[in-house]
């Protein structure tokens, strides 16, 4: 069913014509009332603005003509009192001045002769004014002497005398705009204003002059100052007198004031209603930039001899009613539309009702079909999933029996002398092992995608965490010649969270920082977050290496997957581990984020909340099922305590053990086996890294930790390779899985059949940084370090006690290790104490052979670890103990 089936074109096209129909004659209708309402608002409007403009022209034209009455009136004043006296002054213009608001000031200026200016000065100090005194005002506004002239128009009163009195005294002609106006006023005998100047307080405005002549003086262009006798004027304030004079009628316009004569455009504004300092509007300062208003009424008006242009515009109140049909009109359009909209909408419901069952049965089918192809796709990859981590586990079984048989069958051959084959199975033993690693990191890979990686949540001391994690990673990073630098902000404290999981996660990145820097510094940041009202810690691995590339970035943390296959041949790795630390940061509900520049370092940030909600507490961890047992045999057997989660390892080594003659005992979880340990003090403890809840890295650390089982053996048994980070923490030996038998028994009789005294370590070396890595690992293999700082420290050792090796450095201050060598030698006591030599000199061939024949090795500095100097010292004190049984 479709559209054409139900409509034809006339009936198709009546959908559109109606609804255009009702548009057209709303649209019409809503122009003809604009039109009629904006006339009958835009007339009114401008009717009542004419009307205002002219109210406020004549209200501020009618206080200008008073002004000029009371000028003229104050000349006819002076003019019958021609010895006016300074009372009689104030007396006549104070009640003026009081009742004109715009009137700042009236003066009377006399002229003088020289000889007039000391009986003038004397007057007005008797009435009251001592510190009165002639002056004139340079160009640049300060006062000075008069200049020698014949005649000087002072101004001699002027009220109020309090706001204006800095004027009494002053040369009219040192002003020259007063000069020039008063000068008109002479020779016209008419009012002459000034143009816009600034008066007392500040005020811009006008002075107004008339002349007071003397008697039978005709007025004309030769008239001078020697013609009249003084002079009046009048100080006019415009905000004064427009606003008072606007104030009264209460007009919503907006009105200023132009000079018309002033000779620059730019000094025409004299008055604006505008307060530019508080206001963000501008004022215009010349007539044409006002007469730019789109509505506006001017009038000239004459003020003496200049000629004011009086200018209002509208406020707006004006454009407001203007606006009132466009908002009709626009209403309308509104309304218009919306009756379109409508109708077009009842047109075509008509047509929507009937296509509407076919889409709801099109829909329901499509939604189906996604539904069947969404349970496949999810179906597909639980399957892929699950098959992933089965079949991982399914693998190891048989790689276990490849491996074990593969070295039984080894094992015979040589036995038999069979050798020629040897090459080739070492071979199958080796490419087996790396199949198996391949198979562990896809295991932990399933796990996450399985949806079977579980977090289990507790109180974690941060302080002690990033303690573990120094001890871990110290030699690994110093393995490349690189710093470790660790700084924890002190107001952290504690934190909930997988411990397991942040842990293996910083020792991923420590991990790759060390591998990726030579050299170099790597720096552990811990610092607290505030963000989205939450707390959060900040893990920060900085590192100065290689760096990566800003387009190799977004690569990173995918699965399988290397910044370049170069890398991955020069450094290894299956590029699994930065994906499986982004998972992890991820469910423990943070993120990881990653800055880096190509030759300058990388910096990874993990920001993890202080308390995770993702994941099962610890306490609600039930315990296994399994429980430490101790199998007891008969006699003086060793005991060997076996840590680990898996049930089949415990079987496998419990039966080689006691074929062995070995007391057994088994733990399942870290804190079992640390249990046991306190309880039952095994000889030696063999321990499984990988284990949940604790790992072997934290059951490791706290077994060395205690001083009651910080002395007991311990072997890691385990399929990851990080052997340096196990000898780093106290363990004495490492096997890998799957365990081959024969070195494991072998291993274990290695350990137990060394003396359980302990032997005294003598390490002579003046760098802390290289005795004190050393004097750890040397207690924690059980015995006793002694240090020194240079050669006498150690000769003062040795007259106190006899160690049972020495470990030597060569390059030291005050006494070098040639000497010590020597005394040794010299001494028959101290002789036959074995010596390793431990230096950063580069020997010569005379120097090694002497070394060599007075000790038992020579190490090189920074080609060596630990562990390798723990073997030669378990080597040294097993054949001191094998001469002492021969002896005896």
């Amino acid at each position: 069913m479709n559209f054409k089936t139900v409509f034809d074109n006339r009936k198709y096209l009546l959908s559109w014509f109606v609804p255009t129909v009702v548009l057209l004659l709303g649209v019409a209708f809503s122009i003809m009332i604009y039109t009629i309402s904006y006339k009958r608002d835009y007339v009114e409007s401008f009717q009542s603005f004419n009307i205002q403009a002219e109210i406020s022209f004549n209200a501020v034209q009618r206080d200008i003509e008073v002004y000029l009455t009371i000028l003229k009136s104050l000349r006819s004043f002076v003019s019958v009192y021609p010895n006016l006296s300074r009372s009689a002054f104030r007396t006549y213009t104070l009640p003026i001045i009081k009742n004109e608001v715009g009137l700042q000031a009236m003066a009377w200026l006399t002229v003088l002769t020289p000889s007039e200016l000391p009986l003038y000065k004397e007057k007005a100090h008797k009435e009251g004014f001592p510190d009165f005194d002639f002056y004139k005002i340079m160009p640049d506004g300060k006062h000075a002497p008069l200049e020698i002239k014949d005649y000087y128009p002072i101004i001699y009163y002027i009220e109020p005398s309090e706001d204006n009195n800095v004027v009494l005294g002053l040369d009219a002609t040192s002003t020259h705009s007063r000069f020039i106006t008063l000068l008109k006023s002479i020779q016209t005998d008419k009012v002459a204003t000034t143009g816009r100047i600034i008066l007392a307080r500040h005020n811009p405005g006008v002075v107004l002059f008339l002349p007071v002549y003397k008697s039978n003086v005709i007025p004309g262009a030769n008239t001078g100052l020697k013609n009249i006798s003084s002079l009046v004027n009048c100080a006019i304030s415009f905000k004064g007198f427009i606003e008072n004079a606007l104030r009264r009628l209460n007009l919503d316009v907006s009105f200023y004031l132009f000079d018309a004569s002033a000779e620059d455009t730019k000094e025409q504004l004299l008055y604006s209603p505008i307060d530019e300092k508080n206001d963000s509007r501008q004022s215009p300062q010349t007539i044409a930039d006002a007469q730019k208003y789109p509505i506006f009424i001017e009038k000239l008006i004459t003020v003496g001899d200049r000629q004011w242009m009086l200018f209002v515009t509208p406020k707006s109140y004006f454009y407001k009613h203007i606006w009132i049909p466009r908002i009709i009109l626009l209403i309308g359009l509104l309304i218009s539309f919306m009756l379109f909209v409508i109708t077009r909408t009842i047109v075509l419901n008509l047509q929507q009702k009937v296509s509407i069952k076919v889409l709801e049965d099109i829909v329901i089918a499509r939604t189906a079909e996604i539904e069947e192809e969404r349970n496949l796709a999810v179906s597909a990859s639980k399957m892929k999933s699950d098959f992933v981590a089965n079949i991982s586990h399914e693998l190891r079984t048989p790689l276990n029996a490849i491996i074990g048989y593969t070295e039984m069958l080894l094992e015979e051959m040589e036995d038999a002398g069979v050798k020629e084959y040897s090459s080739d199975l070492n071979k199958v033993i080796s490419s087996a092992n790396h199949l198996l690693s391949l198979i562990n990191d896809v295991l932990d890979l399933s796990k996450v995608e399985a949806s079977k990686m579980d977090l289990f949540l507790e109180e974690v001391e941060i302080a002690t965490l990033v303690t573990e994690l120094k001890f871990i990673c110290s030699p690994l990073i110093k393995k490349n010649k690189n710093t470790f630098e660790i700084i924890v902000a002190k107001s952290l404290s504690t934190m909930y969270t997988d411990v397991v999981r942040i842990r293996q996660s910083l020792l991923n990145l420590l991990s790759n920082a060390s591998k990726f820097t030579k050299e170099g510094v790597i720096t552990l940041d811990v610092k607290p977050l505030q963000a989205n009202n939450k707390e959060w810690v900040r893990f920060s691995i900085r590192d100065t290496g290689i760096g990566i590339p800003p387009e190799k970035l977004k690569l990173l943390f995918q699965a399988f997957t290397q910044v370049d296959s170069s890398t991955t041949r020069q450094y290894g790795g299956t590029g699994l581990g930065l994906y499986l630390t982004k998972i992890f940061t991820t469910m423990l509900g943070g993120r990881i984020t990653v800055e880096s520049e190509k030759g300058k370092g990388t910096c990874f940030s993990l920001i993890l909340p202080i308390k995770s909600i993702t994941g099962i507490s610890k306490a609600e961890i039930s315990h296994n099922s399994y429980t430490a047992t101790e199998i007891a045999v008969k006699g003086d057997a060793q005991t060997i305590l076996i840590i680990d989660d898996e049930p089949l390892i415990h079987q496998e080594v419990q039966k080689r053990l006691e074929q062995s003659g070995y007391r057994v005992l088994h733990a399942f979880s870290g804190e079992e086996g640390i249990s046991l340990a306190r309880k039952c003090k095994p000889d030696l403890i063999t321990l499984d890294i990988l284990m949940p809840v604790m790992d072997g890295w934290s059951t490791l650390s706290a077994l060395k930790s205690e001083p009651n089982t910080a002395n007991i053996p311990v072997i890691l048994i385990t399929v990851i390779s990080d052997v340096d980070i196990g000898y780093a923490i106290g363990a004495v030996d490492y096997l890998q899985k799957p365990i081959e038998q024969k070195s494991f028994i072998e291993k274990i009789k290695s350990v137990l059949k060394t003396d359980k005294k302990s032997h005294p370590i003598l390490i002579v070396d003046d760098d802390s940084n290289v005795r004190h890595p050393i004097s750890r690992a040397v207690k924690k293999a059980g015995w006793i370090p002694i240090e020194a700082a240079n050669g006498i420290e150690a000769l003062e050792h040795l007259t106190k006690i006899e160690p049972s090796l020495i470990l030597l450095d060569l390059m030291m201050p005050e006494m070098d290790g040639f000497a010590i060598v020597k005394a040794l030698q010299q001494n028959e006591k101290w002789r036959k104490i074995p010596v390793i030599i431990i230096t950063a000199k580069d020997l010569s061939d005379e120097e090694h052979a002497m070394l060599m024949q007075h000790s038992k090795s020579i190490l090189q500095k920074g080609t060596y670890s630990h562990r390798e100097v723990i073997d030669l010292i378990f080597k040294e004190i097993k054949k001191m103990e094998e001469e002492s049984n021969k002896n005896d």
